[in-house]
């Protein structure tokens, strides 16, 4: 509610509650040009929504957000929380900091939904995003004005911004005596005496190019000393599991011990996969004390968006391949010794601060290009490509200026432009929904239309005007050039 129309409530209130006043409440509600239902509302003691709101607002609003966008994640697997799962949610939040404070009610939810800008209720108190599930540019679009928001409200720079991903490797013995190492989900033609070395390698990258160290998980039971050899690194984190995937104690104990930590007020944001976990998991939880914001890539997106994936995964399989054909013929068996070797041997090359760059700029994120992403996706599906912003929607527009800033501003159009906040609507449905939640933003576009069409009538009777007069002109002209033309007698017949 504005501040205007609050004061004109309170002076309702005022002059209802005054011991001279002799009119009636509809009266004064009237004189006062406020609702008669909110003026009867504050005299019986009944705050105002947005105060009991933001009394209510037990969360800070960088926690909101992370809440906001794992509930985005959950709805784009079709995981979609339910209102109380909302509620647990953000209880396990508060109880990060403060045991004691009370769990969250049903009038927070409806604040916290309301403050969100995406989120929506259906009947059945399902918790939802409208047309996440669509795929392709608005999921792109999504993940770029998150990130956009993370970047203006929190002041985050791209040198506190990072991206984590992990890779599997298999190494294979062939029946001819050189070692395969390739990617596990990459089949091969050749036949192989499978060792089932599997190898998982984590990996974090930030944006100005900066590497952490990596961890090796092997799917085995005990480590083996033999396995690593002595010029190895020592702060190298190596670990075992029973699986060859990210074990969630080895993973916290490596983010615990080398991710760094924020500095008091300020946030970094870790970009990474989809996480399936239906509730928030030991990792947001260490990651919030760490002053980490955990933004997820969008379901099926990770070639298109993640930066790993584009560059140094891609160059370190390719030098991983190289390496362990050079290091076979040495004497060294095809083990996890050989493995790590040649990894560590070709990770300087494959991270390298040019590699690095080129993978956050051919995801379109460094420098911010929405087309570049939106491109690459169209690529892979055999879209037509497109050539400029101009045919993006209207708020990718306005993030990838933004993010550029160009320094060149065009020439202001004598008609208003559509609002950056607008935005476009797949059906019908989702246009109503857009105006019931949002009055105010579709009264002012309505203002705003209608000041552009009084303003266009304007030109337009103008022009028409000229038109007239230069009609006009030329009639005059046709006569004058009809008077001094001479005029022929023809002879009288005899």
């Amino acid at each position: 509610m504005s501040t205007l129309k609050e004061q004109k409530i309170l002076k309702a209130v005022e002059a209802f509650s005054s011991p001279t006043n002799t009119h009636t409440l509809v009266e004064i509600s009237k004189s006062f040009d406020v609702p008669y239902s909110t003026v009867r509302d504050r005299l019986h003691g009944i705050r105002p929504l947005a105060t009991a709101q933001a009394e209510n607002q037990l969360l800070m609003p960088i926690q909101e957000s992370i809440l906001v966008d794992h509930i985005i994640n959950l709805c784009q697997l079709k995981s979609n929380p339910t209102s109380k799962s909302v509620m647990e949610m953000a209880g396990k939040i508060l109880h990060l900091e403060n045991p004691e404070k009370p769990q969250p009610s049903r009038s927070w939810l409806n604040g916290f939904i309301e403050r969100s800008g995406v989120l929506v209720r259906s009947k059945r108190g399902i918790i939802d995003v409208p047309n996440v599930r669509e795929g392709g540019e608005h999921l792109i679009q999504l993940f770029f004005d998150r990130l956009h928001h993370y970047e203006t409200k929190y002041d985050v720079p791209p040198s506190r911004v990072w991206n984590l991903d992990e890779c599997v490797f298999k190494c294979d013995e062939s029946v001819k005596g050189s070692l395969e190492v390739k990617p596990k989900d990459v089949s091969n033609s050749a036949s192989y005496e499978s060792s089932n070395d599997l190898v998982t390698v984590l990996e974090c990258i930030s944006a100005d190019a900066r590497i952490l160290e990596p961890i090796f998980i092997y799917k085995e039971l005990h480590t083996i000393e033999a396995w690593f050899p002595d010029i190895s690194r020592p702060q190298t984190m190596v670990s075992v599991s029973k699986t060859d995937f990210i074990n969630s104690e080895i993973f916290l104990e490596w983010f615990d011990k080398y991710f760094p930590s924020s500095k008091p007020g300020t946030w970094q944001v870790l970009i990474l996969d989809g996480c399936e976990a239906n509730e928030l998991t030991k990792f947001h939880r260490y990651a919030m004390r760490k002053g980490v914001v955990l933004l997820y890539l969008p379901a099926d997106m990770s070639n298109v968006l993640q930066q790993l994936d584009r560059s140094c995964f891609n160059t370190d399989k390719q030098g991983f391949r190289r390496q362990t054909a050079i290091d076979f013929p040495e004497g060294l068996s095809p083990s996890k010794r050989t493995n790590f070797l040649s990894y560590m041997r070709k990770r300087n090359m494959a991270y390298s601060r040019n590699v690095i760059t080129e993978g956050w700029k051919l995801s379109g994120i460094y420098p911010r290009s929405v087309t570049t992403a939106i491109n690459f996706f169209r690529r892979q599906r055999n879209l037509p490509i497109l050539e400029n912003t101009s045919e993006l929607p209207s708020k990718v527009q306005n993030s990838e200026v933004n993010t550029n800033q160009s320094s060149t501003n065009p020439a202001p159009s004598p008609v208003h432009s559509a609002p950056s906040e607008t935005p476009i609507f797949v059906n019908w449905r989702a246009e109503r929904m857009y105006m019931m939640r949002h009055p105010k933003e579709c009264l002012k576009a309505l203002k705003r239309s209608r000041e552009d069409l009084a303003l266009l009538t304007t030109q337009l009777a103008q022009v028409q005007q000229e038109l007239a007069i230069t009609n006009n002109k030329i009639r005059d002209l046709q006569k004058d050039e009809s008077r001094k033309r001479p005029r022929v007698e023809l002879d009288k017949a005899p």
